[in-house]
């Protein structure tokens, strides 16, 4: 038996990291997005001149999209570590952030058909991230249990 990968081996791990790359360029742009406007939020939130009750439940929103913006980065790190993991967290963080923007504002949704777009891109992104998560994490296992080649001499 030769000890050279199968035949398209190579190939289905070359899209395979590629696609983990792009997950990974996705969860660090949503991260950093979100950390920044969350950040200029909180700078804006004491010129609004507003009572010290309210403001204080504005911070408390920001410092959750503040973690939450910080969740999509340490996802956009360990996307080769732990892939199914990472990639799922930033869909599910994803996918509640416009459930529950949905709910506060539906109208923000559909502001402008770029907006709709870029939001179904991102999310059949990180679908596609999820699907090839899942197939890096099968093609390391079964590397994994193949038998090592001995040497006889």
């Amino acid at each position: 038996m030769s000890d050279r990968p199968a035949f398209g081996a190579h190939l289905v791990k070359t899209i395979t990291d590629r696609e983990l790359r792009q997950a990974r360029a996705i969860l660090a742009v949503i991260g950093v997005l979100a950390l920044v406007s969350e950040w200029l939020w909180r700078m804006k939130i004491h010129q609004l001149g507003l009572d010290d009750a309210f403001v204080g439940k504005l911070r408390i929103a920001s410092d959750i999209g503040l973690a939450v913006g910080a969740t999509y980065l340490v996802c956009a790190l360990l996307v080769f570590r732990k892939p199914v993991f990472a990639t799922v967290t930033g869909l599910v963080l994803y996918s509640a952030s416009i459930a529950i923007q949905a709910m506060v504002d539906p109208t923000t949704l559909y502001a402008s058909v770029f907006a709709i777009g870029i939001r179904l891109a991102i999310l059949l992104g990180l679908i596609s991230a999820v699907n090839f998560a899942r197939l890096y994490v099968r093609n390391q296992r079964a590397r994994s249990e193949l038998p090592s080649a001995k040497v006889v001499g």
